[in-house]
């Protein structure tokens, strides 16, 4: 099984090291006196800001991670099989180790950790059918 709180805190690295450079950049760049035109201070700014909301989200993520079990899932999606992990809100979206992570919240998620071994349903024009839930 693929670690979460691990894959979470590799995360939480990167986007410390992108704001750190965030910072630099906005840090080195023209100021509004020396240059008008030089939007590179604004969009260092507006990156950090965004940056950091993301950071905060993960971080609570992070602390929530032991309260959470993943859910395990192997189906069949279109005559081909695929091996899934339902993961908290935050995470899904990568792939590791041939596992889709899926958030439980997204619409995908929440159809599939309801069903259960054997069901067959039809999610955005392709068939889904669970072969085993862990």
């Amino acid at each position: 099984m693929i670690d979460i709180s691990s894959f979470v805190d590799q995360k939480i690295k990167t986007i410390e090291r992108r704001i750190d450079v965030a910072k630099f950049e906005r840090d080195n760049a023209a100021t509004p006196m020396e240059s008008a035109s030089d939007k590179t201070r604004q969009i260092a700014e507006q990156l950090m800001d965004a940056l950091t909301e993301e950071l905060k989200q993960l971080k609570k993520v992070s602390h929530g991670l032991s309260k959470f079990t993943p859910l395990e899932i192997e189906a069949l999606f279109s005559n081909q099989v695929r091996k899934i992990l339902i993961v908290p809100e935050g995470v899904g979206g990568s792939v590791i180790d041939g596992y889709l992570l899926v958030s439980v919240k997204s619409p995908l998620g929440s159809l599939i950790s309801k069903l259960q071994n054997g069901d067959v349903v039809e999610y955005q024009g392709q068939e889904i059918k669970i072969i085993s839930k862990k």
